[in-house]
């Protein structure tokens, strides 16, 4: 109940309270733990872990963040939480782009791209390419950015007003101008900015 609650203040970006209850429930499922280790128990015991790490990334605290994140994986792959470990191994990569350490982002999302590949449905296949784009154009590696952009368009087809596609835009549009077909770039991003105009006034 605790780690449902902090899940909840997260969602509001109430990031004390969180804090505060995912704490408070953590400690429960550390005892928890001990005396019933089965699966149901260590999902509890996960979530728990894992968005108490998210919660220090809302705070500014990516090194604890990656921390958490780091320590949660491997225990849910030996689980054969495949989504979780997909997710999780994605989740870490953005992080390692965030503070410019390519060279590791890079790795876990090949990584989990396979994952998702055998386990995830378009809408994962999409989050998925539209989070490994940005670390791929700031490697300048721009033509295994368009592959992943491919693999991201051919999932949104699937997928009908799909709110990822203005984002799929933006990165294509990213694309055009780091190859220098500014035309093109600018296409994209008037794509991106009218999906944005027309949902504003829905």
């Amino acid at each position: 109940s605790n780690i449902d609650l902090a899940g909840g203040y997260l969602d509001y970006f109430d990031i004390e309270n969180a804090k505060k209850y995912f704490e408070q429930g953590n400690k429960l499922a550390d005892k928890l733990i001990k005396k019933d280790s089965t699966k149901a128990n260590m999902k509890i015991w996960l979530r728990g872990r894992y968005n108490l790490g998210v919660v220090y990334g809302y705070a500014g605290n990516t090194a604890k963040e990656i921390e958490l994140a780091a320590l949660t994986i491997p225990i849910a792959e030996r689980m054969g939480d495949k989504l979780f470990v997909a997710n999780g191994n994605t989740n870490l990569a953005i992080k390692y782009n965030n503070i410019n350490a390519f060279t590791n982002a890079y790795e876990l999302f090949i990584v989990s791209q396979k994952q998702f590949e055998e386990i995830g449905g378009p809408e994962d296949m999409v989050y998925h390419s539209l989070a490994f784009s940005p670390c791929l154009f700031s490697m300048d590696s721009l033509s295994r950015m368009k592959k992943v952009l491919d693999i991201a368009k051919k999932n949104l087809d699937k997928i009908p007003n799909s709110f990822y596609l203005p984002s799929y835009y933006g990165e294509l549009g990213l694309y055009y101008g780091g190859i220098k077909e500014y035309e093109k770039g600018l296409n994209a991003l008037n794509k991106a900015r009218d999906y944005f105009d027309a949902n504003s006034k829905n």
